[in-house]
């Protein structure tokens, strides 16, 4: 085989690998796998099992947001009140670096992820 042909069946096979890379990568970038709207929408309406079980004494602070999922992109499914307010701990999880905790405000059925923050004690100690 003459070198000319080698070298220019090589250029050509190279080109279409570049050609299919590139197809690719833009392929990835026009529908990512894992989207932000979908990591989203799997946290919002997240429950935490209860592991954790103990009630705690005026540890959620003054005017904090409980919310519908860990993050606060989650809509708000109630806010305390003007003091620290008594909520049962389930469990929490780790999320953009923050630690929420799934709770229950006590006497009630209301319950709801709060961020480690807005907790006198930063929250459960339980994985979820």
């Amino acid at each position: 085989m003459n070198t000319r042909k080698l070298l220019g069946t090589a250029a050509a096979t190279g080109l279409m690998a570049v050609t299919l890379l590139a197809g690719a990568g833009s392929a990835q970038a026009a529908e990512p796998i894992d989207s932000y709207d979908a990591q989203l929408a799997a946290l919002c309406g997240s429950v935490g099992a209860d592991k954790d079980g103990r009630a705690y004494d005026d540890v959620l602070k003054p005017e904090s947001n409980v919310r519908s999922g860990p993050s606060t992109e989650c809509g708000v499914n109630w806010t305390s009140g003007s003091s620290n307010w008594t909520v049962d701990y389930h469990c929490y999880r780790v999320v953009g670096g923050y630690h929420w905790t799934y709770l229950r405000l006590k006497g009630t059925e209301s319950y709801g992820w709060a961020r480690g923050d807005r907790l006198t004690d930063s929250g459960s100690n339980k994985a979820c």
